[in-house]
């Protein structure tokens, strides 16, 4: 009968002892999607075609500043996402470039500001990359 009011007596103090660790959710993996990179400016320049062609440069397809930091993203569906680019940080989804995907894969068209925007844009190029979905 003693062994067994110990043993009682050891579990609960156990039990309410010592707190246990506090259990973590595990974190859910990043969403990557492989896509092909690319830049623009709508700071105008003379050699820009953007800023030279009508209505090129004129809004965003949600109505937001072409003249502020954003990302053209596939499509329309793609509006307000945020999503994170490599050397770019994160960036809203404001804008869509003229095609949805190129080489095979989903366009993202980042927008340059600032006064050598346009050098910037095209010394960066085209390229494969990853973009993270932000959540």
């Amino acid at each position: 009968m003693a062994a067994v009011i110990l043993f009682i007596v050891g579990s609960w103090a156990q039990f309410v002892g010592a707190p246990a660790a506090p259990i973590e959710a595990p974190q859910p993996a990043p969403v990557v999607i492989r896509g092909y990179v690319t830049h623009y400016t709508c700071v105008h320049h003379t050699q820009n075609a953007m800023t030279n062609t009508p209505g090129s440069c004129r809004y965003t397809a949600d109505g937001s500043d072409p003249l502020q930091p954003g990302i053209a993203c596939p499509d329309r569906s793609w509006l307000g996402q945020m999503v994170e680019v490599p050397g770019y940080g994160v960036l809203r989804c404001d804008d869509t470039p003229r095609r949805s995907h190129l080489y095979g894969l989903p366009h993202f068209d980042i927008r340059l500001v600032g006064v050598d925007a346009y050098q910037r844009a095209l010394q960066a190029g085209a390229y494969e990359s990853d973009v993270y979905l932000v959540e």
